[in-house]
């Protein structure tokens, strides 16, 4: 897996990640998983909307992904997840923060869910959508 960037919890980074290889900063609060030594692609595959959840198909179709693998969808969400405040940042999305990914309020959480589109949600990831196509 060819990855560069930072595994967080919440806005503190707890590991680099180089070339797909998990770099701990702070191992103490990094996923035990991790922190143990497993992979990184493994645990992001695991922490995907299960395709046999009823929403999953609809979640993929929102996310407009050409590849609808367990792990492209995980890292099209930077691979949050409701549970928790683990993420992912590439390098090149410095600016990006846990405010920006969290599914707290946000159409995403919404779909995998429960399925439906809220008419307004007061939160959007726009930095993660792409342009309406039409």
């Amino acid at each position: 897996m060819e990855y560069n960037g930072y595994l967080l919890s919440g806005d503190t980074p707890v590991a680099e990640i180089q070339q797909g290889q998990v770099i701990p900063l702070d191992k103490t609060r990094m996923p035990l998983f991790l922190a143990a030594g497993g992979q990184l692609e493994y645990w992001l595959v695991s922490r995907a909307i299960d395709h046999r959840r009823p929403n999953a198909r609809i979640l993929k179709k929102v996310l407009l992904l050409s590849d609808a693998s367990d792990l492209a969808a995980v890292l099209r969400v930077h691979g949050a997840k409701v549970t928790d405040d683990y993420w992912v940042r590439a390098e090149s999305e410095s600016s990006l923060s846990w405010r920006d990914v969290a599914f707290s309020e946000d159409t995403f959480a919404e779909i995998a869910l429960t399925g439906s589109f809220p008419a307004t949600t007061g939160h959007t990831r726009e930095t993660n959508l792409p342009a309406h196509r039409s």
